[in-house]
């Protein structure tokens, strides 16, 4: 068994969505182990996305460790979930519409969000 590096969660969580996150994970009996990357930009992979549940559990991973509190982050999600009602959530939780019909463009969509920022975390589930 691989012993973890450090745990992620912080000691004392900050503000109510990190309790409310910490509680799930307590709940589903989920940990989150690792480090934080020491660059200023990254892509994380996040795998296998098996089903819809992978955004909210991904979320509340991201929100109980404090990650999405230090980093400004998107996630490539399909361009259909950008419709009304949704898309001022889909938006304000990070997510970056992407047009999975011209597929060729994907990355030059992704690169733009990049450029220009000092520090980003990209999250893609493949």
């Amino acid at each position: 068994m691989i012993e973890p590096i450090q745990t992620l969660a912080p000691k004392a969580p900050h503000g109510l969505v990190e309790r409310i996150a910490n509680t799930l994970l307590k709940l589903i009996r989920w940990r989150v182990v690792g480090t934080e990357p020491q660059i200023p930009k990254f892509v994380a992979i996040v795998a296998p996305h098996t089903s819809n549940w992978d955004l909210p559990l991904g979320l509340v991973c991201g929100f109980a460790t404090g990650l999405l509190r230090r980093w400004p982050y998107g996630f490539m999600m399909k361009d259909v979930v950008f419709r009304w009602p949704v898309t001022g959530l889909a938006r304000r939780i990070g997510g970056l519409p992407i047009d999975r019909s011209r597929p060729h463009d994907i990355v030059p969509q992704m690169a733009a969000v990049f450029h220009g920022r000092d520090r980003f975390l990209l999250a893609i589930t493949p």
